[in-house]
């Protein structure tokens, strides 16, 4: 298992797709918003994959954990995320 504490300030606005890795969920963004509790600052993003859902939260400003089996979307989120 590979876990990125992933801290910075909120990522650029763009609705650009990360990646377009496999299982993306970019197209499900505004429904996982949708169902974010009001008030939260951190999250876990358990199944990193592209990252997209990472990002997303980044630039929404909440504080993100990503995590992912393999290492290349460890690299992928912390590239895009921590940088950002």
């Amino acid at each position: 298992m590979t876990v990125a504490d992933l801290h910075g300030e909120a990522a650029k606005d763009s609705d650009a797709r990360v990646t377009a890795f496999m299982g993306s969920k970019h197209d499900m963004l505004d429904w996982i918003w949708k169902y974010t509790p009001e008030g939260v600052n951190s999250v876990l993003d358990l199944f990193s994959g592209g990252a997209n859902v990472g990002y997303f939260y980044k630039k929404k400003g909440l504080r993100v954990i990503s995590n992912d089996l393999l290492d290349y979307p460890y690299h992928i989120a912390r590239a895009v995320i921590e940088n950002s």
